[in-house]
């Protein structure tokens, strides 16, 4: 399967003609620090991409896939394409010919799991786990979305506070955190080490019993 090449600039006006969206194969770490602007971080796994790429997109949504290179891209879509997700193509030159075109570009904000304790004060903290991931503890006051229900669920994020999307371990969140953008919302962060870096760190935890979960 060989897929075509998609130049920045026309990559640019399907996106801005919403018939594609930018989906950003690269670990979160290298969105986070920049990334199409509009696109979103769906990191490339040798299965079940085409699932997660699917909960994340708007229904119906085609792709324009930015890979940190020609292979994974190839992989990528052969993935999506066996999900029934359309693939326009794959971003000529990647994040870095984009940039070099000084095309709109955006970050994603990463949260230290030290700063949640304070942060949660200030912001909404969104969890994106599962329910079952849930209740083995959470950041107290957070909000339980699991990423799969996200879209559906933003306009019930309060919009006048900052959003930190948290996960197990800092991929689902990345994805949350470009959904939310995408959607948006103006500041949107992200925690890298996920609820597994906040447990290990000691924090308080909350548990079910204790809190409602949303719904």
């Amino acid at each position: 399967m060989r897929i075509g090449r998609v130049s920045p600039a026309a990559a640019l006006a399907l996106a801005q003609r919403e018939e594609a969206v930018l989906l950003d194969l690269r670990e979160p770490a290298a969105f986070a620090r920049g990334h199409p602007a509009g696109a979103l971080s769906v990191l490339f796994s040798p299965r079940g991409l085409g699932l997660r790429a699917r909960a994340a997109l708007p229904p119906g949504a085609a792709v324009v896939l930015v890979a940190p290179d020609e292979g994974t891209g190839e992989a990528a879509a052969v993935q999506l394409v066996e999900a029934g997700v359309a693939v326009r193509g794959i971003l000529e030159g990647g994040s870095e010919a984009w940039r070099a075109a000084r095309l709109p570009e955006a970050a994603v904000s990463e949260v230290a799991v030290d700063e949640l304790p304070r942060l949660a004060e200030v912001a909404t903290v969104v969890d994106v786990r599962e329910p079952l991931e849930w209740a083995t503890g959470h950041v107290p006051g957070a909000l339980l979305i699991p990423l799969g229900r996200l879209r559906e669920a933003i306009p019930s994020v309060p919009r006048d506070r900052p959003v930190v999307a948290i996960c197990e371990a800092g991929v689902r969140s990345c994805t949350a955190a470009s959904i939310m953008a995408a959607a948006g919302l103006e500041d949107v962060a992200h925690v890298p080490e996920g609820s597994s870096g906040y447990r290990r760190a000691g924090l308080p935890l909350a548990y079910p019993s204790e809190e409602v979960l949303a719904r």
